[in-house]
């Protein structure tokens, strides 16, 4: 998988940023252009699902040949999923990579933004923003994960030695939470 000079970089990720017939694009998609990066780390999939101008099948075929794509951000942290919510019209495409990876609303940018954060910021589609939002809704963030120190280490160590009862207190609270 090779990193190309310019961006868009390939015959595939110029067409699949222009409005052109499925069948032309079609012909261009194969397994090796989809795995393509361009010097930014977009794949043809990022550009298909921000220039608005894909059809549904075209990003399903991208996917088909290529899905490790709709995981994989470019280099400023942008998944598919950020450059369809913030570009895309169409709530079938929208829809098509929500479905592929769900999770993907609640990934940050490097500048900390989700997809509905973009959908809402700048895409024009009330029904498209309303696609992010939906998922984003119904799918739990992930738990945030506090960044282990030394000092944590040791009086969570040192508590399980006293036999501290904070893990007492905290269980009853989880209870009663419950």
């Amino acid at each position: 998988m090779g990193a190309c000079a310019s961006s868009p970089c390939n015959p595939l990720h110029r067409t699949a940023t222009y409005t052109l017939a499925d069948d032309k694009v079609m012909q261009l998609i194969s397994a090796e252009r989809c795995s393509e990066r361009c010097a930014d780390g977009r794949y043809a999939l990022h550009y298909a699902a921000a220039s608005g101008c894909a059809s549904a099948s075209i990003c399903a075929a991208i996917l088909d040949a290529y899905p490790e794509a709709v995981r994989t951000p470019d280099r400023d942290g942008h998944l598919p999923a950020h450059a369809a919510a913030q570009s895309c019209g169409s709530v079938a495409v929208a829809e098509k990579i929500l479905s592929a990876y769900p999770e993907a609303v609640h990934k940050k940018t490097m500048f900390g933004k989700t997809p509905p954060d973009r959908a809402r910021a700048y895409n024009p589609s009330d029904e498209v923003k309303a696609i992010f939002e939906a998922v984003a809704a119904e799918l739990p963030p992930p738990p945030s994960r506090q960044p282990t120190t030394d000092r944590t280490r040791r009086s969570s160590r040192s508590a399980a030695r006293s036999g501290s009862s904070r893990s007492v207190h905290f269980s009853a609270a989880v209870a009663v939470a419950v």
